[in-house]
């Protein structure tokens, strides 16, 4: 599936999307909306898609918004694959809407 962007979870103050393989000005254009409505959002990415995070992460903080988001927070870690052997890395940035 060519799907880059899937919101997980939204409460009232967050939303929680899975960053893919959606090329990654559109998916900032895309995810300004959510930002601008939940204040706080949250990137996750895994494996390859971890640099598309990353440029997702700055160009809504150094491009589109400017001064007003901030990196709240920013998780990095792996998880064992089942049945696969190697680690696959995986990245949390959060941003926050000031």
């Amino acid at each position: 599936m060519n799907e880059i962007v899937q919101e997980q979870q939204a409460d009232n103050d967050s939303a929680v999307v899975s960053i893919r393989f959606k090329p990654v000005m559109q998916t900032a254009v895309d995810l300004l909306p959510t930002l601008l409505t939940y204040k706080i959002l949250v990137l996750q990415a895994a494996g390859d898609a971890i640099p598309n995070a990353v440029a997702v992460a700055n160009i809504l903080r150094e491009k589109i918004r400017k001064d007003s988001v901030k990196i709240k927070g920013i998780t990095i870690d792996s998880v064992e694959q089942k049945e696969q052997g190697p680690m696959k890395s995986t990245i949390e940035i959060v941003l926050e809407l000031a």
